[in-house]
């Protein structure tokens, strides 16, 4: 079939993905634990029948992909990350390593595809996920290749999500899709679904550059002071949203400033402003002088790229590196060029 919608987990190629994070999640460890008790983990095991025309949950979206898999008798016991009958089990499993073992067996392999669906399932279940891992994804998960409803949605989860309590992504089934009525595809809408024909397995085993390794900055809700955690400011007044992307919020400008590393990183403020600094402004906050109020200073490797100090021309340098290199390597190599002519003539003068 392909794919039957724009969400995640609305694909056959999702699915294939999903069964070999079950492998690796190593389920059996948790089949057995239910095996040696059925009538302890009876009560834990999660209703998935919803009455007919309710809005899609979690847990009658993917029915129909599990009812050729999944039986009530204890010996024929299916798991999944995806969708689980038992949410709560396959959460203290995930939690006891396994997710951050996963996280990091990922984080190089495919196309990041996968780790951004295991991700999704484990927020689904109410996962503890570490704040670097959630900061890679949000830096990054757009060159994964989501179908686009489902990058809106991965994206937004990433920023809403809180540890421990579970997230629902509502991906309807292909039966309950067909049932309620196919999407209607637009040929620009669709390219996400020309994919390459890749053997089985080797999202999870080939190399991949697309995850960033950058700082993360959700040590704090994102209700809160993003520094030290406060729910309002020192006066009693609401917390102030920083001006670059509108979403952290900050009790103070000490706060703020003490957090800039960090959310720098993110904030799509300073990657905008970073990006379109004229060449006479600080290349990091795009002041015409210096903060004494003298002119700005260069990069003294480049030549090119001015700073009002070297706080900023610290926190611009991750965004400036690369070009300073090259731009200093083409220097450098025009300068050895010319290490041998004669400063001051030219070729005409030469052969008077």
């Amino acid at each position: 079939m392909g794919a039957w919608g724009y969400d995640l987990f609305q694909s056959d190629d999702d699915l294939d993905t999903i069964c070999l994070l079950d492998e690796s999640a190593d389920l059996n460890k948790v089949k057995e634990k239910i095996l040696a008790d059925p009538a302890k983990y009876s009560s834990k095991k999660q209703p998935t029948k919803a009455k007919e025309g309710d809005s899609a949950s979690d847990s009658d979206m993917d029915m129909d992909d599990k009812e050729d898999t999944a039986s009530d008798e204890p010996d024929d016991l299916y798991l999944t990350l995806y969708n689980s009958d038992y949410p709560d089990l396959l959460q203290q499993h995930l939690d006891g390593g396994v997710f951050i073992r996963m996280v990091n067996d990922l984080r190089d392999k495919g196309r990041g595809n996968a780790l951004c669906l295991l991700t999704a399932c484990a927020m689904q279940l109410g996962c503890q996920i570490p704040d670097w891992c959630r900061q890679e994804l949000v830096a990054s998960y757009k060159k994964c290749r989501l179908p686009p409803v489902g990058e809106a949605r991965f994206g937004k989860a990433l920023l809403e999500y809180r540890n421990g309590v579970p997230y629902p992504f509502n991906s309807k089934g292909l039966n309950l899709t067909v049932n309620t009525g196919n999407p209607h595809y637009q040929e620009s809408e669709i390219t996400w679904m020309r994919l390459e024909k890749v053997p089985v397995g080797e999202e999870v085993t080939q190399q991949n550059t697309t995850i960033e390794r950058i700082w993360g900055d959700f040590n704090r809700p994102v209700d809160v002071c993003g520094n030290c955690g406060a729910q309002q400011c020192e006066d009693g007044s609401n917390l102030k949203r920083c001006a670059g992307c509108k979403e952290r919020l900050y009790c103070s400008k000490f706060c703020q400033k003490a957090h800039t590393p960090r959310h720098s990183a993110l904030c799509v403020g300073f990657h905008k402003a970073r990006e379109e600094q004229p060449d006479d402004a600080c290349g990091n906050c795009g002041a015409k002088e210096a903060k004494d109020g003298n002119a700005l200073k260069r990069c003294s490797r480049c030549k090119e790229r001015n700073y009002c100090s070297v706080e900023c021309q610290k926190e611009h340098y991750p965004a400036h590196a690369s070009k300073c290199k090259a731009t200093a390597a083409e220097t450098k190599e025009n300068e050895d060029g010319n290490a041998g002519r004669v400063q001051g003539l030219n070729v005409l003068q030469t052969w008077r």
